[in-house]
């Protein structure tokens, strides 16, 4: 009864505990891995440092501590200190000799809540994944559909960004791009389900933020990784990485490459009229291979001047063969028998250039100037050939087939600038300018042949260019006093969007608006108990979902003799008004309550041609508004001990109101998605972890999915010193990752099966190089000796 009382009157609770910040460096640079304990009585308290140099403890204010502070290739700091401000920088002095190895005992949580995000910690997903794809997809509260989309809170797929920049790609371009990156390339994930004024608009969906590693290391450092795992097919990778700072220089490269094979099974029925219907039954087996490259160099001109290049190559080659059955059936008897080949072959080449400037007016970084130059180079193509042969009661009917190549070209450009200002009264002020120019461009030419007759193919030849424009001014004021913390800030943006089809026909389709984003945030540290916090937070917020490229391109993609898709270029964007309550404790989300309201909400959706009722197309459309209802809840143990978990579960119940077919819509539906993660540790180098989702009344868009889940399992055991780490691995062992589904909208009524190759067993081993310990430490030999102390 107590902590019921608790929440329910958590705005009213007064506490003299808060959180403090421990930052630790050389003077210089941040230390990661450092130990920072502090004890007064009986109590002690302990937080290990991040990429940052950064941990965050709870204390009682005003109170006196005894503070240690340790990190390999460091002399010890510890002295006494008065908890009477929020902050508190730590320098270490480095030791005249490399010290043996230490054990640091503090772990960062696999989830922390930080304002408006949640931080997921993807080292342990990374020991049992061959690439960044299956890093996110082992996510917890992350669901990805067989398509590659992400979704967090919404039915309105999450946007990707890497380091902070939007991947402007379509689903299937990004989902290469993410399995061409190694899975050890990231270094935190960012879950971004209500984004705040100083990002895009375009985030309905939230957003995954995907932090890559650069040069962190205070040595000369890398790793060696490889892995495979074994299916009906199998996939394998291999890649490598160094980095070293060395004085005011800091370098990294890394690359490598994987490759993959995979099937999936899909049978469909639909309803053609009441007495007859399409019986489909497909397996498509593909196959993959990426290469990825990726460099980058910093330079500090000054203490508080660093400018930084990075850079990304990839590649990827692909094939896939898909044998199709249809039959025909009216009553009980075959009308035909369609039988169908579709080979497609195809390359994709990427690449990303960033240049950024960073000045710090204070040695802290509380008063800074970012400018930030990227540009993104894509160059998708494709080849296809297809043959179909007809078979009645009667005898072999004529058949046809078909050939072509399609082929696109993306480029993406953005300049940012971004002014970060601490007043003394503790206001925060974030503002800038960014302006992003997107141009792609679409050429399809294909023949058919019929009767023996080949002629170019009217129905699939397109050529298609779009142009996007969006320009935008932003301004953020955060301020924290006593258990309060404010966040308001308003973004205005200018949208040019020109798309033009040339061929098969020509239509142009141009949009310009200037819209306004408000946002809210309001967050309160509710108590603290037994030396955790718990804190609540309120965020409101308006954003906006802009179609893609893939999701406007009018081109006819071929799936068999009665299945295509296509985009629709007169597709408008989706508004929506988000409102999220959450709470958590000590950084750990154990409770989240949301609302969207979604106008002009643009879905995947089945049509039937018009002119062939046997033929349909998958494509997009604005047909409704939305009302999404969801809450979330999540528990964990505190990690640091020989047993750690997060589990949670989440609702959300999504009503379309709106029109299919020019006929009324409405539709409701519940889902509830379980998600959990388990480590337990055998001693100190062995573990065993455990990971996995399941989902009930599944959804997607107007299609109702069964019931399905996957679960992980590996061990692993680190060997030499702690350098060299085995991963055994298995993936949804239980074999659940498959659904029926069905739908019931206007004149499409169909019901089906999916699965894919899911299953797979394999093995990890990476080896870590260089002079670092494994807590990721040590001193600089370049560097000059800095003095330690606290300010």
């Amino acid at each position: 009864m107590k902590n019921l009382y608790l929440l329910l009157f958590f705005f009213t609770h007064l506490s003299y505990a808060r959180q403090y910040t421990f930052s630790v460096t050389d003077g210089t640079e941040p230390i990661p891995g450092a130990t920072v304990v502090l004890q007064r009585a009986d109590k002690t308290f302990a937080g290990a440092t991040d990429t940052n140099g950064i941990t965050r403890i709870t204390l009682q204010e005003n109170v006196q501590y005894t503070i240690r502070v340790s990190a390999v290739g460091f002399e010890t700091l510890e002295q006494e200190i008065v908890t009477d401000k929020a902050e508190f920088r730590i320098t270490l002095k480095a030791s005249s000799t490399l010290l043996g190895e230490v054990a640091v005992t503090a772990r960062k949580p696999l989830i922390t809540h930080e304002d408006d995000k949640a931080i997921v910690d993807p080292e342990p997903l990374i020991q049992s994944s061959t690439n960044v794809m299956e890093v996110l997809e082992k996510t917890p509260g992350v669901f990805t559909d067989t398509d590659g989309n992400f979704y967090l809170s919404s039915s309105t797929p999450a946007r990707i960004y890497i380091n902070g920049r939007e991947q402007r790609m379509g689903t299937g371009d990004l989902a290469a791009l993410l399995r061409s990156l190694p899975p050890n390339a990231i270094e935190k994930i960012e879950i971004i389900r209500t984004p705040s004024a100083t990002m895009d608009a375009a985030n309905t969906g939230g957003s995954l933020n995907l932090i890559l590693r650069k040069g962190y290391s205070l040595f000369g450092s890398g790793s060696i990784s490889a892995g495979m795992n074994q299916g009906k097919y199998g996939g394998r990778f291999l890649n490598a990485s160094y980095n070293r700072s060395a004085g005011k220089t800091t370098y990294y490269l890394n690359g490598g490459g994987n490759q993959g094979e995979n099937f999936n099974v899909y049978e469909n029925q639909r309803k053609i009229s009441s007495e007859s219907l399409l019986d489909s039954k497909s397996e498509s087996r593909s196959k993959e291979q990426n290469g990825m490259l990726g460099y980058g160099i910093a330079y500090d001109l000054t203490p508080k001047w660093t400018l930084s290049y990075d850079g990304q190559l990839s590649s990827s080659r692909s094939e896939s063969r898909n044998f199709n059955t249809t039959e025909s059936l009216s009553g009980q008897e075959t009308d035909f028998t369609n039988v169908n080949h579709t080979d497609t072959e195809g390359g994709r080449f990427f690449v990303n250039q960033s240049l950024n400037a960073l000045l710090k007016f204070d040695s802290a970084g509380r008063r800074k100037l970012l400018l930030d130059f990227s540009g993104s180079f894509f160059r998708p193509k494709s080849d296809q050939t297809y043959g179909n042969t007809f078979e009645r009661s009667t005898g072999i009917m004529p058949g046809n087939s078909g050939t072509g190549n399609n082929s696109g070209r993306s480029d993406f450009y953005a300049a940012r600038a971004e002014l970060t200002y601490l007043f003394k009264n503790k206001i925060k002020l974030e503002t800038g300018g960014k302006l992003s120019v997107q141009d792609f461009s679409n050429r399809a030419a294909f023949t058919r042949t019929e009767n023996g007759v080949t002629a170019p193919d009217l129905f699939r030849n397109n050529a298609f260019d779009f142009n996007n424009r969006i320009s935008a001014l932003y301004l953020q004021g955060t301020r924290s006093f006593g258990s309060f913390s404010v966040k308001t800030g308003l973004r205005l943006e200018n949208t040019y969007m020109y798309r033009h089809q040339k061929i098969p026909s020509d239509t142009t389709f141009k949009v310009q608006r200037t819209d306004l984003f408000p946002f809210l945030f309001f967050g309160r540290r509710i108590l603290t108990l037994m030396g955790m916090e718990m804190r609540a937070t309120l965020v409101a917020q308006r954003t906006v979902s802009r179609p893609g490229y893939d999701q406007l391109n009018p081109f006819r993609q071929y799936v068999n003799e009665f299945t295509y898709q296509s985009g629709n270029p007169a597709l408008k964007p989706q508004f929506s008004n988000n409102y999220e309550m959450n709470v958590s404790v000590d950084g750990t989300p154990i409770l989240a309550v949301g609302q969207r309201y979604i106008r002009d909400i643009f879905t995947s959706v089945l049509y039937q041609d018009p002119k062939d009722p046997q033929i349909t197309n998958r494509t997009y459309d604005n047909l409704a508004r939305n009302k999404e209802t969801y809450f979330r809840l999540m528990g964990a143990v505190p990690p640091g001990g020989k047993y750690f978990f997060v589990a949670g579960a989440q609702f959300t119940l999504n009503d379309y109101t709106g029109l299919y077919e020019n006929s009324p819509v409405n539709f409701r539906r519940g889902t509830w998605r379980f998600f959990t993660f388990h480590e337990l540790k055998f001693d100190r180098r062995s573990a065993l972890m455990l990971n996995g989702f399941y989902m009930t009344r599944g959804q997607m868009q107007f299609t109702e999915l069964g019931d399905f889940g996957n679960l992980n399992l590996s061990v692993n055991r680190r060997f030499m010193n702690d350098r060299l780490t085995l991963t055994l691995n298995a993936s949804d062992v239980l074999f659940t990752n498959k659904f029926n589904f069905r739908i019931n909208q206007g004149s499409m009524v169909a019901r089906g099966f999916q699965y894919r190759d899911s299953r797979r067993f394999g093995f990890n081993l990476r080896y870590n190089f260089g002079r670092k310990k494994h807590t990721e430490n040590g001193f600089n030999p370049d560097m000059p000796a800095a003095e330690g102390g606290i300010q």
